[in-house]
């Protein structure tokens, strides 16, 4: 993993690098954990201090409780993650076994909503095959139209950034259509 500063890889010749983005969450976990410890705390207070309660209540705060634990533990294992990796022969997703060529995708954008997304268009006549579950938000929208992939960033653990893959992207892509 090879990773520099992100004004060398914008323009930088690449010499065709290996360039994995990897997902970060700190942020995020420390807001869902402040969110659990609350839940746990009332928790606490209602199965300790309400008498009056029915076990109903006492239950679903049980499991809410659980529920928001669960969370910030899936996001903690997440934290560390690959997220997409860059290589000459192609993208490397985590959640597909086989790399994408370069000359199979159509078109890419970064969204900007709530969060950082890079939407990757690929050519409807690919087929990638099931996706498998990976730690990384990435989501896979595949049917006899469309071919689409979304890649959600919280926040990137490294110095490289989503919105710099555009142009990395665009590098890698032009590099492979030249060679063939």
């Amino acid at each position: 993993m090879n990773q520099r500063e992100p004004n060398h890889h914008v323009n930088y010749d690449h010499n065709q690098e290996t360039i994995t983005i990897i997902q970060g969450g700190y942020i995020r976990l420390f807001f869902r954990a402040l969110i659990a410890i609350f839940f746990i705390i009332m928790t606490y207070l209602i199965i300790r201090f309400g008498h009056k309660m029915d076990y109903g209540s006492k239950i679903s705060s049980v499991l809410i409780s659980i529920y928001f634990s669960s969370r910030c533990y899936k996001l903690y294992k997440c934290i560390g993650s690959a997220l997409l990796t860059m290589t000459p022969q192609g993208l490397v997703l985590p959640c597909f076994d086989e790399v994408i060529p370069w000359e199979q995708i159509t078109s890419y954008q970064i969204i900007k909503n709530m969060h950082i997304k890079l939407k990757i268009c690929l050519n409807p006549a690919f087929k990638l095959g099931q996706p498998k579950f990976c730690g990384a938000e990435i989501d896979y929208y595949c049917n006899k139209k469309e071919n689409h992939i979304e890649i959600t960033a919280y926040e990137i653990k490294g110095k490289i950034q989503l919105s710099d893959c555009i142009q990395l992207i665009s590098k890698y892509k032009t590099l492979s259509e030249a060679k063939v």
